[in-house]
Formats: C-alpha cells, sequence, structure tokens
C-alpha cells in the first residue's frame, strides 16, 4: 500500500521491494521519506501520514486512514512512529498508538534528544529532560 501521492494508486519502487525490512515507519511528509533513503540507515517500509490528529473532529474525519494504516501495519513485525515531537505530534502520536496498541501491534517510537554538535548551555529543558530520561547505558 503506498501512501505517496506522485504514484497515486500504484506502488512505488520501496513499497513493492519484498527485500525491505518488515518494519514500518510513520512519517509526515515526502521530504523526510526522501531524507532517511538519502543517509540508507533504514531498510523498511513507510507510511506517510500528513494529517494531524489535534482534535476529536479531525480524528472522527480521518478514522478511515487510521484503520487503512492500521490494518496495513499488521503486515509488519514492528511499526516505529517518526512523527515531530511538537503538540500537535505528541497527540498524532497519542492517538495513533491507541489505535495500534488495541490491535496489539508492537510500536517504538524515535528517540528524543540531544542533536551531535550541540551544547547542553543552549537545549531546551523539555529536551534536556527527556535525554537524561532516555539515556543510554555505556558498554
Amino acid at each position: 500500500m503506498c501512501t505517496n501521492p506522485i504514484f497515486d494508486g500504484e506502488e512505488c519502487e520501496i513499497c513493492s521491494d519484498s527485500s525491505r525490512e518488515k518494519k514500518l515507519l510513520i512519517i509526515e511528509s515526502l521530504q523526510i521519506l526522501n531524507k532517511i533513503e538519502k543517509a540508507g540507515f533504514y531498510k523498511g517500509k513507510y507510511f506517510v501520514f500528513r494529517k494531524q490528529l489535534k482534535s476529536e473532529y479531525i480524528i472522527e474525519k480521518e478514522k478511515d486512514l487510521i484503520i487503512k494504516l492500521v490494518n496495513y501495519a499488521k503486515e509488519f513485525d514492528e511499526v516505529i512512529l517518526g512523527i515531530s515531537p511538537n503538540i500537535d505530534g505528541e497527540v498524532t502520536k497519542f492517538v495513533l498508538k491507541k489505535y495500534l496498541n488495541d490491535e496489539s501491534i508492537k510500536t517504538s517510537e524515535l528517540a528524543i534528544g540531544l542533536p551531535i554538535g550541540s551544547s547542553v548551555d543552549y537545549i531546551d529543558e523539555i529536551t534536556l529532560k527527556l535525554s537524561l530520561e532516555n539515556r543510554t547505558q555505556n558498554k
């Protein structure tokens, strides 16, 4: 199921590639998809979810799209929520997680932390807090 609007009902080369990993990355735009593909570190498939589910009205209006996503997600071993960590993105992730978890679909989300090359002096409090809470152990 290709969500790339350029292909309008047909599958792009990513969606039709059966050698890709059984992971689904939910992202917000084709620009993000292109950035990840160019970097070459992710080998799963994508679902471009352009909607922000920031109200009950929008959630109800987009229910068919949410159900389509959930049904497609059942084909994968893992679903990664790659939604931006802003207010609308967090609400959207919350809603999508609820629908996916109701179907016992394994989900994860992108880590939030300090960007490479940054200085802790200039990091906002929320990012700093999340970086501390989600720190990784050294081996």
